[in-house]
């Protein structure tokens, strides 16, 4: 999930013969070189005419004993499929292949409906759909993309090539690199979560800080990204963001790190590069995660973490009598401490 405009050299059809499939997904074929592709399908629904990819050694004993169907496949697998293509990654081949069958082609146009201020830089052959408002002091790249009923706020900078699908707002001074994608419903440079409680009333505080998004980022649906308080929120280049996921004022993520949907990171929180986050973790603020780390799903990481390597800090489901004695027993552990305490004292 790298090539966020999803634009091809190929604008090619199904059906296609074998070996040209072959050479859009940059491998070598195996089998008849004239032998046709008509669809695409997955692994479990596999016809004849119908091409898949292994990504997995797991998933080889899926494959139909007959062989039918062709298979994007690693080089030492060949022997298990009839026809087909090898490849050192069959999932970054069957992207290449979707690529060519199913090319973005934005129109070039703005539409009349779409309120653009004059005093906003466009740059060639640029698509804003319906309704999109895009203010004073914009400066907007060569082929980008604007849904329809965007917010595009004072003084943002959007880099050539990305993509702003729709209901998106970028609050002002934000930029935003090359090549992205932002999905519908996100919302970049939203006030911060900043208040003092003075006199029984929690009072807003300012944030004066932005959001920089690098290039080659992926924000997924109504995922939001606060600006910072004073310094920047900053999104590394080639970071991919699920959707539903939050990130606090000043947060740092590192390049080519990834996060899952449902994730939360509070607020000045440092994330390294290469780190994995599953669904719903939650991070606490002002922590430091150095390069490499994996935290699997549901966990919670609410101190630093200085070394790589995976993590996890939840239970798996329990039937539901089992757990129930688990929290009674937790709750005795205290009691049982103290009790423990007291012996020791007196030998």
């Amino acid at each position: 999930m790298c090539c966020v405009i999803y634009r091809s050299n190929w604008l090619s059809s199904l059906p296609l013969t074998l070996g040209e499939v072959a050479q859009i997904c940059r491998g070598k074929p195996i089998g008849e070189l004239t032998a046709i592709v008509s669809a695409v399908a997955s692994i479990e629904n596999i016809s004849n005419g119908a091409l898949t990819f292994v990504s997995h050694s797991r998933f080889l004993r899926q494959i139909p004993k007959s062989k039918e169907g062709v298979y994007l496949i690693k080089p030492e697998w060949e022997e298990h499929v009839r026809l087909g293509v090898a490849v050192d990654n069959p999932t970054q081949a069957f992207r290449y292949l979707l690529e060519a069958l199913y090319p973005y082609q934005a129109d070039g146009v703005i539409q009349a409906s779409a309120i653009v201020a004059d005093t906003a830089a466009i740059g060639t052959r640029p698509t804003i759909g319906h309704y999109t408002c895009v203010a004073d002091g914009v400066e907007i790249g060569d082929n980008v993309v604007i849904g329809s009923h965007c917010v595009i706020g004072k003084n943002v900078k959007i880099a050539s090539n990305t993509r702003i699908d729709n209901h998106v707002i970028i609050h002002r001074d934000c930029l935003i690199g090359r090549d992205c994608v932002i999905a519908d419903g996100v919302v970049i440079g939203g006030q911060g979560f900043g208040f003092s409680f003075e006199g029984g009333i929690w009072e807003p505080i300012l944030q004066i800080g932005r959001v920089v998004v690098g290039n080659r980022v992926f924000i997924g649906n109504n995922s939001c990204v606060d600006r910072g308080a004073i310094n920047d929120t900053v999104i590394e280049d080639n970071v991919i963001i699920d959707n539903l996921v939050h990130i606090a004022h000043n947060v740092r993520i590192g390049r080519h790190s990834a996060m899952a949907a449902g994730v939360g990171v509070a607020g000045s929180t440092t994330i390294g590069e290469y780190c994995m986050f599953g669904g719903q973790v939650g991070v606490s603020g002002h922590l430091d995660i150095t390069d490499g780390v994996q935290v699997n799903g549901g966990a919670k990481v609410l101190q630093s973490v200085k070394e790589p390597g995976t993590y996890a800090g939840s239970f798996s489901v329990l039937p539901a009598k089992q757990w129930n004695r688990l929290t009674v027993y937790v709750k005795k552990i205290e009691t049982l401490f103290k009790r423990e305490r007291k012996r020791d004292r007196k030998k």
